[in-house]
């Protein structure tokens, strides 16, 4: 479910990346006002560097800007990273959720025996 819902948030902030690249090109072209770098650079942080780099390159639009290619690249290697390693620790943490049972589910005989719980163990081991 939260897989769902994080690739729909991304899809979303494409599109409207996307859009707004294209609409940028259009008010270059006539010379209206722009939107600015600040906002495509938030954009491309926030997940939309797909869209703002196919717009790019399908609208010819902020491609000489090499500061501009550097933070969309940029945004994209952290993402690229940011996806599996928060994959793995959700994974990591719902893992260890279900090995550990509660303490208060365990009988009193369990606990009993768990290792290192009595002192006489430590003492004769040690």
């Amino acid at each position: 479910m939260l897989i769902q819902l994080l690739v729909l948030i991304l899809a979303a902030v494409n599109i409207a990346a996307y859009f707004l690249m294209w609409k940028d090109k259009v008010r270059a072209v006539r010379h209206g006002w722009r939107i600015s770098e600040k906002t495509f650079f938030l954009l491309s942080l926030c997940g939309g560097f797909i869209g703002v780099y196919c717009a790019m390159q399908r609208f010819h639009h902020k491609t000489k800007h090499f500061s501009f290619k550097f933070i969309v690249i940029l945004s994209a290697l952290i993402w690229l990273i940011l996806i599996p390693c928060g994959y793995f620790f959700f994974n990591l943490l719902k893992l260890n959720q279900r090995e550990r049972p509660p303490l208060s589910s365990m009988s009193a005989s369990k606990r009993d025996k768990r290792p290192f719980k009595n002192k006489s163990f430590l003492e004769n081991n040690c």
